[in-house]
């Protein structure tokens, strides 16, 4: 299952606005949620609609990214 449309742009925004936060490339934002580069800037450009399991994974990812500051 897919996020609809609108979802997908709020996630969309959302996973570029942390990665930049981050201070990480698509790359490296794509190796630590292990998927590819072209997928994370189709992400990012909204070309591509996440489903929910990627969403719930980016979701644990990053959790685990700020308790390890």
């Amino acid at each position: 299952m897919s996020l609809s449309i609108n979802d997908a742009q709020i996630f969309s925004a959302a996973l570029k606005r942390a990665r930049k936060k981050k201070h990480l490339t698509q790359a490296q934002c794509a190796e630590l949620l292990d998927h590819s580069v072209s997928f994370q800037k189709d992400l990012e450009r909204c070309r591509c609609s996440p489903s929910i399991k990627f969403c719930k994974k980016y979701l644990f990812t990053t959790y685990y990214i700020e308790l390890m500051k």
